[in-house]
């Protein structure tokens, strides 16, 4: 699997810049069940491929585990479910977008990830109200012939299941904790 994590990196301050003063929107793309999607590159910390996930009892079913990353449990969601899409299967290039937000950090199972791209505003359409699981498409543009539906990534959970996955989190990020123990 290609790996977006070096564009990332040189992307980093374009990316900062994503509604800059010429009115350009920075995108990473990617699939799920034959739609294209985007979010705002501002919004994304990193792209990794799938690793072991740990998987809590009574976890939700859009939960696919949590992820450690460097001792932090990142919750993996399944967008496939949480949008009642057909399910994708999972594999060890399944990639994992993490999200970058410092409150609560989360990680979107897509199909594929497919490029960075930058757009006018002028060529995004806004999604009316009510149009959408929860409003989490604002926006969407056309590339190559394709309709890519763009997403906001605070809206993607309401805020009673953003509550119950930080409470799972936290007894992940305990259980973490405590298996890595006093050190010697």
């Amino acid at each position: 699997m290609t790996t977006i994590q070096a564009p990332l990196a040189t992307a980093s301050a374009h990316a900062r810049s994503t509604k800059s003063g010429r009115g350009q929107h920075t995108l990473l793309l990617f699939h799920l069940a034959g739609q294209s999607y985007g979010i705002p590159l501002r919004d994304v910390q990193e792209v990794v491929p799938m690793a072991r996930l740990s998987h809590p009892p009574s976890m939700p079913a859009v939960l696919a585990g949590f992820l450690n990353l460097g001792g932090i449990a990142i919750p993996v969601l399944r967008l496939d479910r949480l949008f009642g899409l057909q399910e994708q299967s999972v594999g060890l290039y399944t990639p994992l977008i993490v999200l970058r937000d410092a409150e609560s950090r989360l990680a979107l199972m897509v199909e594929k990830v497919s490029r960075i791209v930058s757009v006018p505003a002028d060529e995004l359409v806004p999604v009316p109200e009510n149009h959408s699981f929860n409003d989490c498409v604002e926006e969407m543009a056309t590339f190559a012939d394709h309709v890519v539906l763009l997403l906001s990534t605070g809206r993607i959970l309401l805020e009673k299941e953003q509550q119950c996955l930080a409470e799972f989190q936290d007894r992940e990020q305990t259980r973490l904790r405590e298996m890595e123990g006093p050190m010697p």
